[in-house]
């Protein structure tokens, strides 16, 4: 672990150097917010609420549905699951399969 600290300070220090010599001063990159981003944004929000109330059931809601009734919700979830996933929402995908986990127990 100290060499590796150490390789990055010596780094650090040639980097300066460098900087200084060329008289480079560091700046972040500023991109602006793609509006395709935002959209996205405002999709999965809508997205997300509907999946939250499916993910609201209280667990005496849950012991309520019939076998047919859980195996038609544990399906429907599935692709909810598999849109999210594919749109690289993962938080959103893992949810789903924990809620399809408690349904399938």
């Amino acid at each position: 672990m100290t060499i590796a600290i150490e390789e990055v300070g010596r780094r650090r220090k040639v980097q300066l150097e460098f900087n200084k010599i060329h008289h480079i001063t560091p700046v972040s990159i500023q991109k602006p917010i793609r509006d395709q981003l935002v959209e996205r944004g405002q999709e999965d929000k809508k997205h997300a609420q509907t999946v939250e109330s499916m993910l609201g059931m209280e667990e005496k809601d849950i012991e309520s549905l019939t076998p047919m009734d859980k195996k038609q919700l544990v399906i429907k979830l599935t692709k909810e699951m598999r849109g999210a996933s594919r749109e690289l929402n993962f938080e959103l995908a893992a949810k789903l399969r924990d809620f399809i986990a408690t349904l399938t127990d």
